[in-house]
């Protein structure tokens, strides 16, 4: 399922599409991202999965740690839709060989590189919608960085 091709499926839903929307800068197993055309520091994320709800959890988790200590690790979640399907959230930048850390709040469950990107010269999160364990632990851990297995495309 493609946001483009499955949602934005009349003249007008395609223009607003094409104006807002850069290039697909990646999907996974339930959302697709999308640079933003007007803005080049804000990424856009559909949910493209029925009862996924990644977006409402990365709003949730940036609500909750957005005042904290925390907050240095998550990329900021700008905006979120009223149904929670579309997600603005700060664009990061992949990171160089050396850039991510050797520790990380022990919070974070899923150390995919994919996962994580560089904001303002820091390693942040940019995908929290379902590496999040519990908010209550305040110790940190030994990251060990797993790469993701290579898309096979049909």
């Amino acid at each position: 399922m493609s946001v483009r091709e499955d949602f934005f499926d009349t003249s007008i839903s395609r223009d607003f599409f094409a104006s807002i929307c850069g290039d697909l800068l990646g999907e996974g197993f339930g959302r697709e991202v999308y640079a933003c055309a007007i803005n080049p520091d804000i990424v856009i994320k559909f949910e493209t999965r029925a009862r996924s709800f990644q977006n409402v959890l990365e709003h949730e988790v940036w609500e909750q740690v957005c005042h904290t200590a925390l907050a240095k690790w998550f990329a900021p979640v700008v905006d979120i839709s009223p149904c929670g399907t579309v997600l603005l959230m700060r664009r990061t930048m992949v990171p160089r060989p050396g850039e991510l850390p050797d520790k990380v709040p022990a919070l974070f469950t899923d150390m995919k590189t994919e996962n994580w990107g560089m904001l303002d010269g820091n390693p942040v999160c940019h995908d929290y919608g379902i590496t999040i364990s519990n908010f209550s632990i305040k110790k940190t851990r030994k990251a060990v960085w797993t790469k993701p297995p290579a898309k096979v495309r049909n």
